[in-house]
């Protein structure tokens, strides 16, 4: 659930946006209808949250009318050269969602904002101030900008455009989205390939190792560099669907408010994907795994030292990804002899990984925001692989959390507790009879306290309690009563 934001419009948005963008991209020589397009973005800008979108373009409509009016040039020349650095400041703003700055220059070419408009903000900030023509130029390109990314996809919901100027509806996104997956996919099963022939020849042949490039590392490299190079892509095509949202003030806080250390959230998708990878046979399940299906009969002494190193790798890149992986692992429908040893695996390193980390959901749209480990909690991994293996539904993994608790009395205790009431029955099948029987019998054997018994003080109900007769009985008539009332009888609720 998102909390309400806040809105400038008094109106629906839809309404007072069209008015005023028809007035501001309208006539310039109806003064009155410009002056009033700009009066009510003045009002939005005090009530606060006004997109910075609308701001810009207000700005450089003004600038253009105080050129109109044949104002002193150099006044004219420090308008446009504000209105110009405002807009691309805002622009770029916007699409700082990242965990390291981006240049302006990177960013323009990412959302296709022309350069020249960087270039022009950049003379105008720390050079001479651009020319009264240039200035005259950019800002006219700059209003095309913001109408074709701003203003269009805002007033026709339906029609949004895209970075080369066409229309794409939720089809074309989700193609662009699955085209990116395909190629994804294709690329991590060829770098894990080649990461795996390398360590597979380094252990072969020492030598290899002592070169000042080893080809294990190589490979461990390109893996790295692809998880990266991906989040940028997978970034770069959310981008193009989303540039409008991203120019409205409330996306803009949104991301300027992400901590440096946090996970942005086109990570996620890769590293997905990557696991996804990383589970089909040839990868961390051996090429004969169908071959052995009896859990506990799989070594993986082995084969699990070849890709320790770029586990090892991708935990550090990815905080989230040792759980994202004991988590997958113990969802895999199949091999789970190699399941298993991999769990008991990884839940041997000595490492501690944070709370509130992202669940596996192969198939589903997985949606993290953000992941911040600073100031984030962190529990052993052993522990986050024990509270996985006790949530699944198989009675193996169940026995698997009592092993890996056994060094741990605290844990192994609560385990054990947890693993005893799976098998508790939750609807018995004893006759009445046999249930009354066993009830008498518990409570012949059971033993009370003695209380002590303070005669001066009791009241007739006590005595009547105690002359009730002990033991369970069946009672002599039952009459369906709701909850509060007496013998069937609903009390008046006027009293």
């Amino acid at each position: 659930m998102r909390l309400p934001r806040r809105t400038p419009y008094y109106a629906a948005a839809t309404d007072e946006l069209t008015y005023v963008h028809s007035h501001l991209y309208g006539d310039r020589s109806d003064a009155k209808g410009v002056d009033a397009a700009l009066g009510v973005v003045r009002l939005w800008m005090h009530r606060g949250a006004c997109p910075q979108a609308v701001e810009s373009t207000a700005l450089l409509v003004e600038s253009i009318r105080l050129d109109q009016a044949h104002a002193p040039t150099y006044g004219v020349r420090a308008t446009y050269a504000m209105a110009l650095t405002r807009f691309v400041n805002s622009v770029a703003d916007s699409f700082q969602t990242g965990m390291y700055a981006q240049s302006i220059g990177a960013i323009a070419e990412r959302i296709g904002l022309p350069q020249w408009l960087v270039q022009v903000r950049h003379s105008a900030t720390h050079e001479e101030l651009p020319s009264l023509e240039v200035c005259r130029d950019a800002s006219a390109i700059a209003l095309g900008w913001l109408d074709q990314h701003y203003w269009q996809p805002t007033l026709h919901t339906s029609l949004e455009t895209d970075g080369d100027g066409g229309t794409h509806d939720g089809a074309t996104a989700d193609e662009a989205e699955q085209a990116w997956h395909t190629a994804a996919c294709d690329r991590a099963a060829q770098l894990l390939l080649t990461y795996r022939n390398c360590a597979q020849a380094v252990r072969r042949d020492v030598s290899l190792a002592q070169r000042s490039s080893p080809p294990h590392e190589k490979a461990l490299a390109d893996v790295v560099a692809w998880l990266h190079d991906e989040a940028g892509r997978y970034a770069q095509l959310a981008v193009r669907f989303d540039t409008a949202e991203r120019l409205s003030v409330g996306a803009m806080h949104a991301d300027l408010e992400e901590a440096e250390d946090d996970m942005p959230a086109a990570v996620l998708p890769v590293v997905t994907l990557l696991i996804t990878q990383l589970l089909v046979p040839g990868a961390l399940f051996p090429a004969d795994t169908k071959k052995r299906q009896s859990v506990g009969s799989v070594s993986l002494d082995d084969w699990a030292p070849l890709w320790d190193a770029l586990l090892d790798r991708l935990q550090a890149e990815v905080p989230f990804f040792f759980p994202m992986l004991v988590d997958a692992l113990i969802a895999s429908p199949t091999y789970q002899s190699v399941a298993h040893a991999w769990v008991a695996w990884l839940a041997a390193r000595e490492m501690t990984v944070p709370l509130g980390v992202p669940r596996w959901r192969e198939g589903e749209d997985t949606v993290l925001t953000t992941f911040s480990s600073r100031g984030a909690q962190r529990v052993p991994l052993r522990r986050l692989v024990v509270q996985y293996a006790l949530e699944a539904d198989s009675e193996d993994w169940h026995v698997l959390a009592q092993s890996l608790s056994a060094s741990d009395p605290v844990l192994k205790e609560r385990v054990a507790q947890l693993c005893a009431l799976r098998h508790v029955d939750e609807v018995t099948t004893m006759a009445p009879d046999a249930c009354l029987a066993e009830m008498e019998a518990r409570a012949s054997t059971s033993s009370q306290p003695s209380l002590p018994v303070v005669t001066a003080m009791a009241t007739e109900k006590e005595e009547e309690e105690a002359a009730a007769p002990g033991g369970w009985h069946r009672a002599s008539a039952y009459v369906p009563t709701p909850i509060g009332c007496l013998a069937g009888e609903r009390p008046s609720l006027l009293c």
